[in-house]
């Protein structure tokens, strides 16, 4: 296990853009105002959630992080936006830092530049603050990888602010067809496009019309 992942510039660009589409917008709830990094088996994954809809974008890398880093949606849009200005094909490495005054951070190295950005401590419960359980939310996840069961799919009720990160998605991934799997009419409907994003949505029950009535969230396990 390595304290870096490297990865090219385009691709890393395009996951953190995916990703974001995913995030939320909440103040009480900083880990889902953000995106969360971790690596695996040669791949980069970029999650980002707000608890109703979940999606994850997958580029290949190289090295490994030690552990998931959870960056804030805002550093995640600025790593982002550097990497959509330079050569799509350069290598750009993202490198764990630790201190024990600073805390946890993640350099961006491209080249000769790089800048560092503060990662979330997510050990650091002292606070009030409600923390998404990533690894117990990604478990959730992958059980929607089942296929559906034979016979007739009932109908499926979404609420427009779901579908929408869904159909945002075409402005980065726009030669990918996307793929629905409908598993039952409150089970979570999962859309792949090729092998480069996922996504999850929470449907809504057929008599509910407000959000504050919609099922158990994808994103409902947090840690106490």
């Amino acid at each position: 296990m390595t304290d870096m992942v490297t990865t090219s510039a385009g691709d890393l660009s395009r996951a953190l853009r995916a990703a974001l589409l995913f995030a939320d917008d909440a103040d009480g709830w900083p880990t889902l105002s953000a995106v969360y990094v971790e690596t695996s088996a040669g791949r980069l994954t970029a999650t980002a959630t707000n608890r109703y809809v979940l999606g994850r974008a997958f580029v290949s890398a190289t090295g490994d992080l030690p552990h998931g880093v959870l960056l804030d949606a805002d550093d995640a849009s600025l790593i982002a936006t550097y990497l959509a200005d330079v050569n799509k094909a350069d290598l750009v490495t993202l490198r764990l830092l630790e201190s024990h005054i600073t805390g946890e951070r993640v350099r961006v190295e491209h080249g000769e530049r790089g800048f560092a950005i503060e990662a979330f401590d997510m050990s650091d419960r002292s606070s009030q603050t409600p923390w998404v359980d990533y690894p117990r939310v990604l478990a959730r996840f992958e059980e929607t990888a089942a296929q559906p069961a034979p016979g007739d799919v009932p109908a499926i009720l979404l609420q427009p602010s779901v579908v929408a990160p869904v159909a945002a998605l075409a402005d980065v991934y726009a030669e990918e067809p996307a793929r629905w799997t409908f598993l039952g009419e409150l089970e979570p409907v999962r859309v792949e496009l090729g092998k480069a994003f996922t996504a999850v949505l929470m449907p809504a029950k057929p008599s509910d019309q407000t959000r504050s009535y919609w099922p158990q969230p994808a994103a409902a396990s947090v840690a106490g």
